[in-house]
């Protein structure tokens, strides 16, 4: 495949003109660098770089949605398969060793663990340890990190909210705990010297990145402006912590100062890696693109569009159209992010409020939804025409996913507190309560009867041999969660059932590209898909004999490269 470097350059704050093809790669300005796409392919993403500055390893996701190591040049050129294998199981976070002879990664091909690689033969092998999960499982908070050395790994690990770091000798001995504290402790990486651990947690108050001696010990806590991070690595030359938070990437010193904003919401950043000249960064990212908003007859078949290039969000954040409860009208969400209600009966549409996610009432006169304030993301309730706006949370945490319980008493959402977890709240102002545990992500809630006293979610903890994202429930008065439903050969998530509780649709990912699946509950029979090739977000409409839903326009995440030197030399950077 001949890939050609630069086809499109446009600012940042510009996507109307944005055409990514297969063999395309794109230059996007920003503020302080130009983000130039290495890769094209379907998911490419976690890269990290080779010692030598002439090589990126990254995980690539293939057509079967499988997930393993490959390299490329620093260019996107000369890309070639290092781990292989067939079966039911995935390779991701890849980490080049400080020596560069091997990488290290996150497997699921023998249990949940970590592995190496030899870069030169191909030669694999298992880290010494006790495995952290079932074989097929896919922990997105599990990922290690090199010492400068080449001989240890660190890592976080643990089950509801008893998270610690460890490390352990990559080719045998015993795993060594650093923290004594139990706490959520996660994303833990090394400095380049070896000396300091850095990891992220919420403790005495505080949520953002903490630093400690590698060998533990006092940590310090270095300020992330009150966000919560996530994924974060040290620049080689130690001066620079550049992290993830709230989908963008932002820059600070390990000393202290003003985070710097490196992406912004038009190209997300996720997992990245600093060159090892600590001027430039590999990164994750996706360019958002627009979406449709369909409704599809159960009875015939028929699909009818209602509005076009819509919220320019990735499938998770958008939520899913909401209908009144009279069915005679759907909310969404425009490209602007603000929230639309649609007449069906005359097409009429009326801008409500700057938000996402909306859900209604069960009186048909209220909506609750997620608003942006000073950089906080939180769950508010206003009428149905956006006065009386009152906020139910308060918090730097990322919310999402509202759903109103059909009694009307509570509103269900997600929220991103030491770990993704199911949360409800009085719909008209009290304490907010945590119904999930940390061990595991939980996400995308629905609510399952009219008594609203059960609570749907998608997570991706282990259910005998079904270890994709299947549905779980959780009682609204608190309780374990069980399992509710799976489907081995596809993911699934954003559930919705019927008035009557007799039919369940979701969005699916049997392969690539998802697809919005029909289930009978308490029945054999299998799911039938309703609508493919990148429909997803369903709603069930009061009647039950329609479903609105999204229609995608093909975001995928690959790799990137931003040349940071500008912005690093900025005398006005705190």
């Amino acid at each position: 495949m001949h890939l050609f470097m630069i086809v499109l350059i446009f600012t940042i704050t510009s996507l109307s003109n944005l055409s990514l093809g297969k063999e395309n790669l794109s230059v996007v300005k920003g503020n302080f660098s130009e983000f130039n796409q290495l890769t094209d392919e379907i998911h490419t993403h976690d890269p990290t770089w080779s010692p030598d500055g002439n090589r990126i390893a990254y995980c690539r996701e293939d057509e079967n949605g499988r997930r393993r190591i490959w390299v490329m040049n620093k260019d996107g050129t000369n890309r070639w398969q290092l781990t292989t294998g067939e079966g039911n199981f995935d390779d991701w976070y890849p980490r080049w060793s400080p020596d560069g002879s091997r990488v290290a990664f996150t497997s699921s091909r023998e249990g949940l663990g970590f592995w190496t690689v030899s870069v030169s033969d191909k030669l694999l092998h298992q880290v010494p340890m006790e495995t952290l999960g079932t074989t097929g499982t896919l922990d997105w908070g599990l990922m290690c990190d090199w010492s400068s050395d080449s001989k240890f790994l660190t890592f976080a690990f643990g089950q509801e909210g008893e998270i610690d770091i460890f490390t352990i000798p990559v080719d045998g001995g015993e795993r060594i705990r650093l923290t004594s504290q139990s706490g959520s402790y996660q994303f833990a990486t090394y400095d380049a010297t070896g000396a300091h651990i850095s990891y992220v947690a919420e403790k005495d108050g505080q949520d953002g990145i903490w630093i400690m001696p590698s060998t533990g010990g006092e940590a310090r806590y270095l300020d992330t402006g009150g966000q919560p991070a996530s994924f974060h690595r040290w620049s080689p030359d130690g001066r620079w912590i550049l992290y993830q938070a709230e989908r963008r990437l932002w820059c600070v010193k390990s000393t202290g100062g003003k985070p710097v904003e490196v992406t912004n919401d038009t190209l997300r950043g996720h997992t990245a890696a600093w060159t090892p000249d600590s001027q430039g960064v590999a990164f994750s990212g996706a360019i958002s693109r627009p979406v449709d908003l369909l409704v599809v007859s159960l009875s015939g078949g028929n699909i009818e569009l209602l509005d076009e290039e819509l919220y320019a969000g990735q499938w998770w954040e958008r939520s899913r159209p909401t209908w009144s409860p009279d069915g005679t009208r759907i909310a969404y969400v425009s490209r602007d992010t603000t929230i639309i209600t649609l007449d069906r009966s005359n097409g009429e549409k009326r801008n409500i409020t700057k938000g996402v996610g909306p859900t209604w009432s069960p009186d048909g006169e209220r909506i609750a939804y997620i608003a942006r304030e000073k950089e906080q993301w939180n769950l508010w309730n206003a009428a149905i025409d956006g006065s009386d706006a009152v906020r139910l949370t308060v918090g730097s945490n990322l919310k999402w996913a509202p759903s109103w319980s059909q009694d009307g008493e509570w509103v269900a959402y997600m929220e991103n507190e030491g770990g993704w977890g199911i949360w409800v709240v009085p719909a008209y102002g009290g304490r907010p309560v945590r119904l999930t545990g940390v061990s595991h992500f939980a996400g995308f809630p629905t609510w399952l009867d009219s008594n609203s006293e059960t609570v749907i979610f998608a997570s991706v903890k282990p259910a005998g041999k079904k270890q994709n994202w299947n549905a779980w429930s959780v009682a609204v008065d608190g309780g374990k969660s069980e399992f509710f439903y799976g489907d081995l050969d596809s993911d699934i998530a954003w559930m919705d059932f019927s008035a009557d509780g007799k039919s369940m649709v979701y969005s699916g990912w049997p392969s690539n590209l998802s697809s919005i699946f029909i289930k009978t509950i308490g029945t054999d029979a299998p799911p039938r898909v309703l609508v493919d090739q990148g429909a997803t977000n369903p709603a069930f409409s009061p009647d039950g004999q329609s479903i609105a839903y999204y229609q995608d326009r093909s975001t995928r995440t690959n790799v990137w490269f931003a040349d940071l030197s500008g912005l690093l030399k900025m005398s006005s950077l705190p």
